[in-house]
């Protein structure tokens, strides 16, 4: 059997407006107290955190008769040079500002810097610049080379062949 309802059940059931306001001003609160610490924490992330370089590199590779200029894309990564495969390729990097600065440079893939080595370090001169030679494989594919100032990496790569 159902009770029937009464004036106090209903008043029972719902909270006064006095009880509500306080909880949702503690609701308010505590929302702009998120907003306020993830405001916070995003500025001093972004006043604290350094991009890898604070220069962008560029590179001026030549390849044969053909000389190309190239600047790094958003995934640190260099456009991709064409050559046929066991071609010396020559390389200057332009690091602006960063002169006497080490730069390292890694065969990733194969191929070879000076002297058959897979790894070499450079001395950025008065300019900011380094100038270094690279062998590309005898075999057609992909070859990449590493490199490294400090903190910031870069990468260049080349396709020995016909373009894919």
């Amino acid at each position: 059997m159902a009770t029937p309802t009464t004036e106090t059940n209903v008043r029972a059931k719902i909270p006064p407006v006095t009880r509500l306001v306080p909880r949702m001003a503690r609701v308010a609160l505590l929302v702009a107290i998120g907003a306020l610490v993830w405001v916070s924490a995003s500025f001093m992330v972004s006043l604290f955190a350094q991009p890898s370089s604070s220069v962008t590199p560029t590179a001026t590779v030549t390849v044969g008769r053909k000389t190309q200029r190239l600047k790094p894309n958003s995934a640190d990564c260099f456009p991709r040079v064409y050559t046929q495969p066991g071609q010396m390729v020559e390389i200057t990097l332009h690091y602006p500002g960063a002169d006497g600065q080490k730069l390292i440079v890694g065969v990733d893939d194969g191929g070879s810097l000076a002297d058959g080595k897979a790894v070499q370090v450079l001395q950025l001169d008065r300019s900011g610049k380094a100038t270094f030679v690279f062998q590309v494989g005898e075999q057609p594919g992909v070859y990449r080379l590493s490199l490294k100032r400090g903190k910031d990496y870069k990468a260049l790569n080349f396709w020995a062949g016909e373009k894919p």
